[in-house]
């Protein structure tokens, strides 16, 4: 063969080459093995490859054929490379060859501009990128997860109360409500809404100013305007605090109940029985005149003593408390018997009115007589609430509807080591009664602001050396 002869015939195998592996190459312009091997094509300087013939890819997977979406891209001297298909299935992540699985119709992915390349390094064995997002596969396999979700191994279609969504910004709550991700998520089945930095119930509560409110029976309101108050929205307020007109009325900043639907002025009348306006009684005793009220059969004292007894204690020592809690007593004081009667038995010495440190014609009431007290205004749970004082209680202010404007004493100690030790004004009182429960026990009635109840208990009067101070309260013979 002579030259050529020799150049006729290398040509023609050239081209022969050429002509098959144009028909073998995929869209990109890789050459494709069916079998268990490795596609490859490359090209050399070309400064941004994306026509076929452009692209080396080399895909496989445990010695698998290749997909023409996974794999690792790679061309020489190029500016920008980038790695997609037309082919928008799943790549197969065994050995063999691609099944139909990896057809565009099989999960909906878009065309070869859907896929493009992340910023990060990932393994292309585990996972996948989509739009500039790594994903995981499903069961080794891609898929586009704008459509559809990995369900046990399966990439399924994302379905919500029958409805299709897009996984990457939506999701579905209860399996019926599509929401966005972005500005809400699902707990427990419950659709929350993002208030500021909290997230809310927007079925028992509301978002105003980036704050979050509980409804009001079960409406929004505007809380620079209006308030809630027992389930009702109200839009007037006493001082800082919302009330409601219907049922209650304000003086000098303290909010009160009607009386009947009635207001009254609280320096001079109270709500007798309940239920009408009544003007308080008083009894004078060492110089101080005291507030009485009618509740049923009896008629208290509407304050606390404050008789300067032997022994008797202002709270922490401060004469102001004195005038506004009036005095604390230990046991035998206040009953106005010998301090012994704080240790051992008196039931001999004890009247039944016994007088104790009360004016004449009163007495320190029994357990018996603060028990008809509390039963006659609905219990011990509504006396907890309807005998408080409106004012004085910390977070807890009663409706005193009475008149009887129980006040939180507190409580003290007195021994050889000590010369008080107290505790808890405005938020805890007890009352002594004239009863003993015990030898050097007496029972007692006890008010806390956090309860709504009147609490009977006995009380040790004198234990560790140290005796128990509580307030006193006098009832009319």
């Amino acid at each position: 063969m002579n030259k050529v002869q020799f150049v006729l015939f290398a040509a023609g195998i050239s081209l022969a080459l050429a002509f098959t592996f144009g028909c073998s190459s995929s869209d990109e312009g890789g050459i494709s093995s069916s079998g268990a091997g490795s596609s490859l094509s490359s090209s050399s300087k070309d400064k941004d490859n994306h026509s076929s013939n452009s692209v080396a890819e080399i895909s496989s997977s445990d010695g698998g054929s290749s997909s023409a979406d996974s794999g690792l891209s790679s061309s020489s001297n190029n500016v920008n490379t980038r790695s997609s298909s037309s082919v928008a299935g799943i790549s197969s992540a065994g050995g063999g060859s691609s099944s139909g699985k990896s057809s565009s119709s099989s999960l909906g992915q878009s065309s070869s501009t859907a896929l493009k390349e992340c910023d990060v390094i990932f393994n292309p064995l585990r996972k996948f990128c989509y739009d500039g997002v790594v994903y995981d596969k499903c069961d080794g396999m891609e898929y586009n997860p704008t459509s559809y979700i990995c369900q046990n191994g399966l990439a399924t279609p994302a379905k919500c109360g029958g409805e299709g969504y897009n996984p990457v910004t939506q999701g579905c709550c209860n399996n019926s409500t599509i929401f966005s991700t972005a500005t809400q998520r699902c707990t427990n089945n419950i659709l929350q809404d993002k208030c500021g930095n909290s997230w809310y119930n927007q079925v028992t509560q509301f978002c105003a100013d980036s704050k979050v409110y509980t409804k009001c029976g079960g409406e929004s309101y505007d809380p620079s305007t209006q308030g809630c108050v027992a389930g009702e929205i109200v839009d007037t307020k006493c001082g800082n605090t919302w009330y409601n007109q219907e049922t209650q009325f304000c003086v000098d900043n303290i909010i009160y109940t009607k009386c009947d639907g009635m207001t009254y002025s609280p320096v001079t009348q109270y709500c007798g029985n309940g239920t009408e306006v009544t003007t308080y009684g008083s009894v004078t005793y060492q110089d101080q005149t005291y507030k009485t009220v009618v509740i049923g059969t009896q008629t208290w004292m509407a304050e606390n003593l404050n008789y300067n007894a032997t022994g008797s204690k202002c709270y922490n020592n401060n004469e102001t408390n004195c005038a506004t809690y009036g005095r604390l007593y230990n046991w035998a004081t206040a009953m106005a018997l010998p301090s012994s009667c704080n240790s051992g038995t008196c039931a001999s010495q004890i009247d039944t009115k016994h007088q104790g440190i009360c004016p004449s014609d009163w007495h320190i009431p029994s357990d018996a007589e603060w028990t008809i007290l509390t039963d006659f205004v609905g219990g011990s749970s509504t006396a907890g609430r309807e005998l408080k004082a409106t004012n004085g209680w910390g977070s807890g202010n009663g409706q005193d509807r009475y008149g009887f404007s129980a006040l939180p004493g507190g409580s003290g100690r007195v021994g050889t080591s000590v010369n008080g030790d107290f505790s808890s004004v405005g938020n805890y009182g007890t009352w002594w009664s004239s009863s003993e429960s015990s030898v050097g026990a007496a029972y007692d009635r006890s008010m806390s602001y956090s309860h709504e109840r009147v609490s009977g208990g006995s009380s040790d009067v004198s234990s560790y050396g140290r005796t128990l101070l509580f307030s006193v309260r006098c009832l009319q013979d």
